[in-house]
């Protein structure tokens, strides 16, 4: 298509998405959301009170003038230190100051990944590869709900910019912090391990570490040990709910009871052998291929990225559906090495039914999105049986699919590689 052409269709698919995303937006603003946990948490360690007490948090968000209902925080006292220069601000600047930065990180994140992996796409066509993202439901719900995995993807795709530049230290210093938010980065510690790269792998667990002493420090140890045990009470709660996508979440739907969801047979032991088998074949197939590609000499970092963080979401004990906006990378990086040799059509199909299936939400919303700006939802035990056991399995079908893709892509670049290497030599 010619340039006019890409850039009308771009509107078109986008500006109706625009349109629902504002007035969504614009309906949670002043209204508790995930943010609001970071928020007030941040304010209680400030006033040496726990975050990790619902009563903490009520109590501050009766004083903020805030009403409805709101969440636990979920996340380390490292993350609360983190917000606390927004924390004292009037809470609907912070949200948008959150909202502002959360959208910036995005855009920022997701550029560094295609300029890395989209090199030979004709710029043309970018606007079209746009669209398509501003479809993608992950994104919008990391940001209408003030979620932290824009800022990890940012730091994700500078992780990849040191990487491939030569500088480890910097790329696992980057995976560290990320890791001080969520522990689940530290996938990448295996990865470079795999890989023979002993400083990154370093790097990444010393940030970690420091960044933890540093905070022990600041407020004690108290408060890890509360989010310890706030972090085993919220895998044990949370990991059946129809918005995991990780296989534990998976398995456990499928063969356990749940108050949202009804299972095909109750077989809980089940459920944890195959998510436990599950686990070891996706790190097994991930180490494997870091270790052939780190052996045959042959880098292909934007595919090995996407991969790792495709594995770190599957193989996490919970992962929201927000979370999906980490399987971009390992999208982009598909497309990006279909067109460095001959089009493989079976790929790119695959790789449609991929995010098709990422699309899917695990929740029906009955009210359209350019309609209302309501978050009424249909959870699956409200909903026919085929559905309780479809609609929740989608997103992590679309996970299991991609990473299927990005290893079989993998393999056949390193099988080319080993060939052209033994033609070489026989020349």
């Amino acid at each position: 298509m010619r340039p006019p052409i890409t850039a009308v269709v771009a509107a078109l698919i986008v500006l109706p998405s625009l349109i629902s995303y504002a007035r969504q937006l614009a309906a949670t603003l002043g209204k508790p959301t995930d943010f609001t946990a970071y928020f007030l948490a941040s304010r209680a360690l400030s006033l040496g009170l726990d975050p990790y007490h619902r009563e903490t948090l009520e109590s501050l968000e009766a004083a903020a003038g805030l009403s409805g209902p709101i969440g636990p925080y979920l996340y380390p006292p490292f993350f609360a230190l983190a917000v606390s220069p927004i924390a004292w601000l009037d809470y609907d600047f912070a949200r948008t100051l959150w909202l502002a930065a959360s959208a910036l990180a995005l855009v920022v994140g997701l550029g560094l990944i295609g300029r890395e992996t989209l090199t030979l796409l004709p710029v043309t066509y970018w606007p079209l590869v746009a669209a398509v993202l501003a479809l993608f439901p992950a994104l919008f719900d990391d940001l209408i709900k003030g979620q932290v995995t824009s800022m990890l993807l940012l730091l994700f795709a500078a992780a990849l910019l040191a990487d491939r530049r030569g500088w480890s230290v910097v790329a696992g210093a980057l995976v560290g912090v990320a890791a001080a938010i969520k522990l689940s980065p530290l996938l990448f510690g295996l990865y470079w391990l795999a890989r023979r790269e002993w400083r990154a792998a370093v790097a990444a667990v010393g940030v970690l570490a420091g960044i933890n002493v540093l905070t022990v420090l600041l407020i004690g140890f108290e408060r890890h040990e509360a989010f310890l045990a706030r972090a085993r009470e919220s895998a044990v709660s949370q990991y059946l709910l129809p918005e995991n996508a990780a296989l534990s979440g998976l398995f456990g739907r499928l063969l356990q009871p749940s108050v949202r969801t009804s299972p095909i047979i109750e077989a809980p032991w089940l459920a944890v052998g195959l998510t436990t088998i599950a686990v070891i074949i996706v790190l097994l197939s991930l180490l494997a291929l870091t270790w052939f590609s780190a052996r045959s000499g042959e880098r292909r970092l934007p595919l090995e990225y996407g991969l790792v963080l495709v594995a770190m979401l599957l193989v996490s004990p919970y992962n929201h559906t927000y979370t999906l906006v980490l399987a971009i990378p390992a999208a982009l990086a598909l497309l990006g090495e279909l067109r460095q040799g001959d089009f493989d059509w079976r790929l790119f199909d695959g790789l449609v039914v991929a995010l098709i299936l990422l699309a899917i939400p695990p929740v029906l919303m009955p009210a359209p999105l350019l309609i209302s700006g309501d978050f009424a939802m249909v959870y699956p035990s409200d909903s026919p049986r085929l559905l309780q056991i479809a609609l929740p399995a989608m997103n992590t079908l679309g996970l299991v699919l991609l990473f299927c893709l990005a290893t079989r892509l993998r393999w056949r670049l390193l099988q080319e590689h080993r060939q052209s290497r033994l033609t070489g030599e026989d020349a």
